[in-house]
Parts: C-alpha cells; sequence; structure tokens
C-alpha cells in the first residue's frame, strides 16, 4: 500500500517479506524513471537512488554524531568542566557547536592517527595535522572510514544497492527491541531538489577500492554542510526528511511528478524471514562487512535459521 505524507512516499509492505525485497529491487520500473520538466521539454532528470536500511522505521534521517549520542555529549561535557575548573566564567564558555565540533575534530585526529600507527592505507592517515581545528572536509576521508566501523560522525551512510540496504534494515545484532517496523529509505539523488542543489546536502562517494566494507556495500555519504549552523540558530540536529519537506513546501507550483524520498516499510517480526532469504541469495554479514570474524559469526547464524526454517 502507498500513501503519500508531507515529504515522502511510503510504501507498506507489512506482512509479506518476498514482496518487500522483490519492491525493492533496481529492476522495478519504478526506480528507473525519466521526467521531463514542465515547458522545457528538451531537459529530463534521470532518477538516481541511494538507498538506507533502518532496523526502526521511526527513526529519523539523522547522522549518528547529531542523535544525542552517548561519545559525543560526554566529551562535550568534559570539556566545559574543565573550562570551568580552570577560571573561566559561564558567560564565557564556548557554545555548544563550538564544543561539538572541537570534540568532532579530537575524534577524527585520534582515529587518524591510529590508522597511521598500524598502516592502514587511508590517505588523510598519512598526514599528522598540529592544527587544533579543521574543516569537516579536511578529514573526510578518515571519516568516511570511521563512519563504517561505528565511530560517531556527521556523515549519513547509504548504498546504491537496495538489497544490501534491506540487509542493515534487518540484520540481527542490530535490531532494535522497541521497533514494530523495519524500513529502507530511498533518496533520489537525481531528483529536481539535488540538481538545484537545494538545502546544502553533500553527496560523499570516496574510492571503494581503499576500504572493504565500502567496497563491498557500494557505500556513499550525505553530509548536511549547514546542520552545525542550523544547530547554533534553533537548538536542533537537522535530518534530511526536513530539509526534503522545507524544499516540497517552497516549490510547490514548479515541482514535477518525481518523488524525492521514499520509504519501504515491513513489521519487524518478518526481520528474520528477509535475512533467510537474503542470504540464499549470497547476502549476509560476512559478504557486505567482509572480515573472518563475521564469517564466523555467519556460520553460526546460518546454522541457527537452517532450524527454524
Amino acid at each position: 500500500m502507498n500513501k503519500n505524507n508531507s515529504y515522502c512516499l511510503v510504501s507498506e509492505v507489512e506482512d509479506n517479506p518476498r514482496k518487500f525485497i522483490d519492491f525493492l529491487r533496481l529492476s522495478q520500473k519504478h526506480w528507473n524513471q525519466t521526467h521531463i520538466l514542465p515547458n522545457n521539454s528538451a531537459f529530463e532528470l534521470k532518477d538516481e537512488w541511494i538507498f538506507r536500511g533502518n532496523s526502526n522505521a521511526d527513526w529519523r534521517l539523522v547522522p549518528s554524531a547529531w542523535r544525542n549520542n552517548r561519545i559525543i555529549e560526554s566529551q562535550i561535557k568534559n570539556k566545559k568542566e574543565l573550562l570551568i575548573k580552570s577560571g573561566v566564567k559561564l558567560e564565557n564558555l564556548p557554545s555548544y557547536e563550538d564544543l561539538y565540533i572541537e570534540v568532532e575534530n579530537d575524534i577524527m585526529r585520534r582515529f587518524r592517527d591510529s590508522l597511521h600507527d598500524f598502516g592502514y592505507p587511508v590517505e588523510w592517515a598519512n598526514k599528522r595535522s598540529v592544527q587544533k581545528t579543521c574543516n569537516f572536509s579536511e578529514f573526510l576521508d578518515v571519516a568516511c572510514v570511521a563512519q563504517h566501523h561505528g565511530i560517531p560522525t556527521r556523515l549519513l551512510d547509504w548504498t546504491v544497492n537496495p538489497i544490501t540496504a534491506a540487509y542493515f534494515a534487518c540484520e540481527p545484532s542490530g535490531r532494535c527491541k522497541k521497533a514494530q517496523k523495519i524500513c529502507v529509505w530511498a533518496l533520489n539523488i537525481g531528483s529536481q531538489m539535488f540538481k538545484e542543489e537545494y538545502g546544502n546536502i553533500k553527496i560523499h562517494e570516496q574510492p571503494r577500492n581503499r576500504n572493504d566494507y565500502l567496497r563491498a556495500q557500494q557505500a556513499l555519504f550525505t553530509e548536511c554542510s549547514d546542520g552545525v549552523e542550523i544547530h547554533r540558530k534553533t537548538g536542533k540536529w537537522i535530518g534530511i526528511e526536513q530539509k526534503v519537506e522545507q524544499y516540497l513546501n517552497s516549490n510547490k507550483e514548479i515541482l514535477i511528478n518525481q518523488n524525492i524520498l521514499v520509504k519501504v516499510t515491513l513489521k519487524k517480526e518478518h526481520a528474520d524471514e528477509v535475512v533467510d532469504i537474503l542470504r540464499k541469495e549470497g547476502v549476509s554479514k560476512s559478504s557486505i562487512m567482509p572480515s573472518l570474524d563475521n564469517l564466523a559469526s555467519d556460520t553460526i547464524n546460518n546454522w541457527e535459521l537452517d532450524k527454524k526454517f
């Protein structure tokens, strides 16, 4: 069942895991459409979709560092306390956003130095910067790797493969206990919104030959580059769904009939069935996060699933 809310098309495949997977396949016509702009038949826009799996359909499209992250918030609190102990008056303390930028730099610098020390082939890891605060773009290469290995960043990870996104939505170790539904988000970066470069949403695609996870997941990233400044003004972190909603509300009269954001949902109780279907098609934790540890984990999980289905 399809329905529209204020910013996206929601496709609910509530009780059928096979239909959920089939709907997501890139061969489906709804992912491969070309649109002609009004009053300009010579100009076409071709859909270009990227996908993200969430184990809770209620979660927003906000990166890990902006989700009241325990690590980030703890470090900001520590910095405040150290400044107060050193004699800085409350009214002279740096803003939350300035402290956030310092903490973000600290984490990236520490990870960069660890990559350098252990000889990992990440370009930025070979340069030990003495500068206290860097522009985010200066450690983008490291941030893309960090995001895939559990370090909170301002990046949101996506894939060009919707089946990979379906796996992440259902992956057993990442399940959200409170969730009633899982979902796959689809973002159309070929849409008019992105061609107009609206909303300061940057698309980052790093060379995948540098990292096994990036390569196996066909990964890329989005960044709301004005997110910190928006937080400085409003006290809230903005999500991509809000950017899409703002665009739609400000361009109601000129928009073509082209979806920008789609949310495909399934009841969480069917997640194991999705995982079983995907493993039979060769999609598993060890295929999209290749390592011997994950291969061993898959061996145990597949053994258990063989008893179940």
